[in-house]
């Protein structure tokens, strides 16, 4: 998803190339990237995703990641998106998706892409919500660069 929290970009199964390309020109052209966990997944997942359609891959983004900044914290809690934002009283909470609505996603049903649609949407804005609250308790710390090589 892209986009501010206002209005959030949203691609389905099944995107073409081009649409992706539309959807992450902003960080292309330098636009912060919010995220939770993407250094070790959503961004190295992208970067495959452009680079098997053919597409350029990622240049260097400066990104804030929600798990990934956190300060050291041992085991003391789980730093998972969902449990973050129960335990910093985000507005927003995470949604879930079983693995019966999985294997309907897969599937192609149209209600359960509808849901997929909502549980991704979701995470947009509990991310967002989430890095507005651990800047305000001073918890997070400054975005990185990521690199693709």
């Amino acid at each position: 998803a892209g986009g501010n929290e206002k209005h959030i970009s949203y691609l389905a199964p099944g995107f073409t190339a081009g649409a992706l390309e539309d959807l992450i020109q902003p960080m292309r052209d330098g636009a912060l990237v919010v995220t939770h966990n993407g250094f070790r997944y959503d961004l190295p997942f992208l970067n495959g995703t452009l680079i098997s359609m053919g597409l350029a891959p990622l240049p260097p983004l400066l990104v804030s990641d929600t798990f990934a900044h956190l300060p050291r914290r041992g085991q003391a809690f789980s730093a998972s998106l969902a449990n973050l934002a129960q335990r910093f009283d985000v507005k927003h909470q995470k949604g879930r998706m079983s693995e019966v609505d999985w294997s309907e996603v897969y599937a192609g049903d149209p209600k359960a892409l509808d849901r997929l649609r909502q549980y991704n949407v979701g995470d947009v804005r509990v991310t967002l919500a989430l890095r507005s609250r651990l800047l305000e308790l001073g918890v997070l710390g400054p975005p990185r660069i990521w690199r693709s090589t």
